[in-house]
């Protein structure tokens, strides 16, 4: 389709400054974040986050908003590049899942008490690890299953640590919710990069006919923060 109808209360001005390309990059990751840390989690200055997948679009958006609002923020990552990547946007932490126990490094990095928020895409094998280095009646947000939709979890620490184990999608939330976070984001994004704050992470641009391309390189594991598809006019 050459055009596409939406609820006016679901779109946000582009901030200024900022290209169509540089916008196309924004809604999904920075909605994603405000609406699970920030909504559900109700995360807020001091506190501190832990970010599975640190260099993805989500994951990026993640530190820039927490840096923003004053959280420290720790993150899992591939790679040294991504990791140095993730230091850059203002990451206080971040762990080598493919070499390093990052669960319990979580937990010597803040003293054994664990961290306040996790947000993860991944699930599977990592919820039970999430459980571990949860503080006390902490929260455990996943937001995919790139682990796989299955888990076991120890529910004892579940139970004993009080810990909120949940999980979100956006698509069947009603319009009116849609739109008070459409509103909420925009007014962050304005807000965010007015000041210089936020940064539109936009790694490569593809035509839509290269969509395969794109596709490569994001299964490569090499990419760092958003992938646009570019539709000529």
């Amino acid at each position: 389709a050459e055009y596409a109808c939406a609820p006016a209360g679901q779109c946000m001005q582009i901030p200024e400054g900022l290209s169509f390309t540089e916008a196309a990059s924004l809604p999904e990751v920075y909605m994603t974040v405000w609406q699970n840390l920030f909504m559900k989690g109700g995360a807020k200055s001091g506190q501190t986050v832990l970010i599975h997948g640190g260099s993805s679009g989500i994951g990026t958006a993640a530190i820039q908003l927490c840096t923003k609002h004053g959280l420290r923020t720790f993150v899992t990552v591939g790679n040294q590049e991504k990791a140095d990547f993730c230091l850059g946007l203002g990451a206080e932490k971040a762990y080598l899942y493919k070499t390093q126990d990052w669960e319990q490094l979580v937990l010597q990095d803040t003293q054994q008490q664990g961290v306040d928020l996790i947000l993860d895409m991944v699930a599977g094998e990592y919820l039970n690890k999430d459980l571990s280095c949860v503080r006390p009646q902490g929260m455990v947000i996943v937001i995919a299953l790139l682990g796989g939709r299955f888990a076991n979890i120890d529910a004892a620490k579940l139970m004993t640590k009080q810990v909120v184990l949940t999980g979100t999608t956006l698509r069947p939330r009603s319009a009116e919710f849609k739109a008070e976070l459409a509103r909420q984001v925009g007014h962050e994004l304005k807000e965010g990069f007015s000041s210089g704050v936020l940064k539109s992470l936009v790694q490569a641009t593809f035509a839509l006919d290269d969509v395969a391309k794109a596709h490569l390189l994001m299964e490569s594991g090499n990419s760092l923060g958003k992938i646009v598809l570019c539709i000529e006019n």
